[in-house]
């Protein structure tokens, strides 16, 4: 069977001519002219990093998924947790065909993270180190659990249903097993502490300039997250905009990176520390719990609310859950932020604090809090190789739970010949193979 040859680019003349025409828009998003304007002092210089002779286990996961020739979509997944002490890499993976364009995927990996966490604790290492940003897998699995207004389907919600039990399994484990788990975002675009930091020192400019439901806008924005997804909200801000030239540049500026969805925490605090001179530190640290717009507006802030919710969800995608267990499960995090250099982004670094629930209103959504970060930080900064390498443990597990084209190729041929299943045009073509062929070591092929 022939095959397509190497094909020249007829476009990227194109590309460089729209490249010089858009240059301005495509410039890094300008921060420094905010960090003189927030009154907080954000960050503490660490000067020293010792080697720490502590143990660690990395747990990272990936995924694919292609079009099926019946229209529904294959999709697999798999985790692995590396260990610092040498132990056998602890796997799973699992796979599933599931209707095209559902979310059940990223589900399912997030469960098998779960998985092989809770299984490293068996010989419990001092740390867990896991990719990503607990936050973010816990509103996402709520999300589709209670907020999307039933837009996900029944295999959706199982899996996000798995998912979260999962979740809870591995920090409760964690806790009864004294090990830290700490969450490292390399790449975070939350905007959390921004909003907070933001809205107010709006509050404080703008005191005796606004009304009441003006405030209270603003103090919205320093309390939830995000104000600006709400079209209410957001309208209420530009209406803020339009009249911030009675009082001052200031004001004005503050607004407009407020409703900026492109600036987040980690550009924020970057800036913040390169004008404090700090080359490698550690910001201040914040505990948050359930501070989601989307949750404060569809009446999901308490236990009982959003425990209802969920279950009805569940019933309807044939499920059965004990949802109160799972909420109340759930626990508060600190998250800060460790610059290893100078020239580097901050990493975004979450822990979980299991005396505080997430949904628990005893403490205000969001806070400074006092939390010894200096055994976490300085064991992530010994872990420091470069921006790339940015935790040598943490590297080496993505690098074995990517999926790489070949192997990929491989699973597919395999469901082919085993399950008689055939990949949609769309899906090979994707591949890069548009004559069909799909190549194993063996020479073997789909046609």
């Amino acid at each position: 069977m022939g095959t397509i040859g190497a094909v020249p680019d007829l476009f990227f003349d194109l590309f460089m001519r729209r490249l010089r025409e858009k240059r301005g828009v495509l410039a890094p998003v300008p921060v420094d002219d905010l960090s003189p304007l927030i009154k907080y002092d954000m960050w503490t210089r660490v000067d020293k990093v010792e080697p720490l002779d502590l143990s660690a286990v990395a747990v990272d996961g990936g995924i694919q998924v292609a079009g099926l020739s019946d229209g529904r979509e294959f999709v697999v997944a798999r985790a692995i947790a590396i260990s610092s002490s040498g132990q056998a890499p602890i796997r799973d993976i699992d796979l599933d065909a599931v209707p095209p364009g559902s979310g059940a995927g990223m589900s399912m990996m997030a469960r098998l993270e779960m998985a092989v966490a809770k299984r490293s604790l068996e010989s419990p290492p001092d740390y867990v180190l896991m990719d990503g940003s607990l936050y973010v897998k816990v509103m996402s699995l709520l999300r589709v659990l209670a907020m999307d207004g039933g837009q996900s389907g029944p295999a959706e919600v199982r899996a996000a249903a798995g998912a979260l039990a999962a979740l809870i399994d591995f920090l409760e484990a964690g806790r009864d097993s004294r090990v830290t788990s700490l969450f490292v975002s390399k790449d975070s675009h939350l905007k959390i502490i921004k909003e907070y930091l933001l809205f107010r020192r709006l509050q404080e400019l703008l005191a005796g300039h606004i009304d009441g439901a003006d405030l209270g806008l603003l103090s919205k924005g320093a309390e939830l997250y995000s104000i600006a997804w709400s079209r209410k909200w957001r309208h209420q801000l530009m209406e803020l905009m339009k009249r911030s030239g009675e009082w001052g540049r200031d004001a004005r500026l503050l607004l407009e990176k407020a409703i900026d969805q492109y600036l987040g925490d980690s550009l924020l605090l970057d800036s913040m520390a390169r004008r404090a001179g700090v080359a490698r530190g550690v910001s201040r640290p914040m505990l948050i719990g359930a501070v989601d717009i989307r949750l404060k507006e569809e009446g999901l802030m308490d236990v009982d609310s959003l425990a209802r919710a969920m279950e009805r969800r569940a019933r309807d995608a044939g499920l059965r859950i004990d949802a109160a267990s799972l909420v109340l499960g759930l626990p508060r995090i600190v998250m800060f932020h460790v610059k290893a250099r100078e020239t580097d982004l901050p990493l975004l670094v979450e822990v979980p604090i299991h005396e505080r629930r997430f949904l628990g209103n005893e403490l205000p959504g969001k806070m400074f809090y006092e939390y010894d970060w200096r055994r976490d930080a300085g064991f992530l900064l010994s872990q420091y190789v470069n921006p790339l390498n940015y935790n040598r443990l943490l590297m080496l597990a993505h690098h074995y739970a990517t999926f790489t084209a070949r192997q990929f190729q491989e699973y597919l041929l395999v469901i082919r010949r085993d399950a008689g299943l055939g990949s949609s045009r769309r899906g090979v073509i994707g591949l890069g193979l548009p004559n069909g062929e799909v190549e194993s070591e063996g020479s073997r092929r789909i046609e």
